[in-house]
């Protein structure tokens, strides 16, 4: 496949005497009318788009209904055009937490795991404190944390966690406990 730049005045058809079994238009601002070969039927075809003919050709015909300049691809082989177009609304609901509810302190006794916060939908974020007063830090994460894995809060550390999931804490410590501070930050 080669790339041919062209400049295409309203109406007008340029012919190629190339052969050939593809065609890819690579750029164009307008739809763009092809004829492969002897073929009469006039395909249209738009920036991206392209096709491959049943049999090789040994000429192609370009149109435009439009002044305009592009780059079409013609010869043996094939294009794989990996441009995309989106036109989309989106819709959603950002919206910060209206209620936020400092929960009990959770202590965790040494080598242990606690549940802090159990499965709530309307949750957006809980902050999770881990006191200057404490000796160690803490893992968190689900039901499965434990000393090897999870997040960690050091001592005098703050985590804001979106999650509604439950979430719990391990204290690697071998001899003291942890105290925990919770606020639950939620949308009602």
């Amino acid at each position: 496949m080669r790339d041919y730049p062209l400049k295409l005045a309203i109406g007008q058809v340029i012919e190629f005497d190339i052969e050939g079994d593809s065609f890819h238009i690579v750029t164009a601002p307008s739809e763009v009318k092809v004829t492969l070969g002897t073929n009469e039927t006039e395909i249209t075809r738009y920036q991206g788009m392209g096709g491959q003919s049943p049999k090789p050709y040994t000429s192609v015909k370009i149109r435009s209904l439009v002044a305009q300049d592009i780059i079409i691809s013609l010869g043996y082989g094939g294009v794989s055009d990996s441009r995309s177009n989106l036109t989309a609304t989106i819709s959603t609901s950002i919206a910060p937490a209206n209620l936020n509810t400092p929960l009990a302190l959770v202590t965790i006794l040494p080598l242990t795991r606690a549940l802090l916060a159990t499965s709530k939908a309307s949750r957006k974020e809980l902050r999770i404190g881990v006191a200057s007063t404490n000796t160690t830090h803490i893992h968190f994460g689900d039901v499965t944390v434990d000393a090897t894995n999870g997040g960690i809060i050091e001592v005098g550390g703050i985590d804001y966690v979106s999650s509604e999931g439950a979430i719990y804490a391990y204290n690697p410590h071998a001899v003291d406990s942890v105290i925990v501070n919770l606020v639950s930050m939620e949308r009602l």
